[in-house]
């Protein structure tokens, strides 16, 4: 139903939003006392999103917004990305 705050839940699952009472884990790991930094690290190697509008950045192709969230991680460098 609208209004129950299911945006709401989804986005503290998600570290896009904290928590303001109890607590929250990602795995084994309790994030509602870590860092911006740590909890960023966690969404960008242990959480993935599909959102409703795409989000996509307007200057790039679909090819390179595609590939932006893989280059941050810096596990493979573009020519690798681009071989996959």
């Amino acid at each position: 139903p609208s209004g129950s705050g299911k945006t709401t839940l989804l986005n503290i699952i998600g570290c896009i939003d904290s928590a303001t009472e109890g607590s929250v884990k990602v795995g084994d790991c309790e994030i509602t006392s870590l860092s911006d930094r740590k909890i960023t690290d966690i969404r960008l190697h242990k959480i993935g999103f599909i959102f409703q509008t795409f989000n996509l950045i307007p200057v790039l192709d679909t090819m390179e917004n595609v590939e932006f969230p893989l280059l941050l991680m810096k596990k493979h460098s573009k020519s690798e990305i681009r071989k996959k």
